[in-house]
C-alpha cells in the first residue's frame, strides 16, 4: 500500500506560533480589553488615592483653621472676661471711694454739728455758771 502524502513537517515552535496566533486572531480584543480594564483600574486607584489624600489634607488644614480660629475666640473670651472683671473692680473701687467721700462729707457735718452744739452748750453752761456763782458783769 501507498503511504499518504503529508505535508512538509512542521515543528512543534511552528504549531506553537500558529496555535497562539490563530488564539490571539479570535481572542486578542479580549485581553487588550481586560488591558483596558486593568489600566482603567489602575487609574481609579490612583485617582482614587489622590482626591482621598487630597481630602485628608483639606480635613486636616480645616481642623487646623478651626484650632486656630476656637484658640482665638478662646483668647477673645478670656480677654472680654478680663476686661469685665478690671471694669467691675475699677467701679467697685469708684464706689467705696465715692462712698468714703460721702462719709467723711456726713462726718465732717456731724463734728461741725458737735462743735457747734459743744460751744453753744459751754457758752450757755459758762454763763449759767457766771449767773449761779453772782460773777456776772
Amino acid at each position: 500500500m501507498p503511504k499518504a502524502k503529508r505535508g512538509p513537517k512542521k515543528s512543534y515552535e511552528d504549531i506553537y506560533t500558529k496555535q497562539v496566533s490563530d488564539f490571539m486572531e479570535t481572542h486578542g480584543h479580549i485581553i487588550e480589553e481586560e488591558g483596558d480594564i486593568f489600566q482603567m483600574a489602575k487609574n481609579f486607584e490612583e485617582r482614587y488615592d489622590f482626591v482621598i489624600s487630597t481630602a485628608k489634607q483639606q480635613m486636616d488644614d480645616e481642623i487646623a483653621e478651626i484650632k486656630i480660629r476656637n484658640d482665638k475666640f478662646s483668647e477673645q473670651l478670656i480677654n472680654e472676661h478680663q476686661n469685665r472683671l478690671l471694669e467691675d473692680f475699677q467701679n467697685l473701687k469708684l464706689d467705696i471711694e465715692l462712698t468714703l467721700e460721702e462719709h467723711e462729707v456726713k462726718v465732717d457735718i456731724q463734728m461741725k454739728v458737735l462743735e457747734d452744739l459743744y460751744k453753744k452748750n459751754k457758752k450757755k453752761l459758762l454763763d449759767e455758771g457766771i449767773k449761779e456763782l453772782g460773777l456776772g458783769f
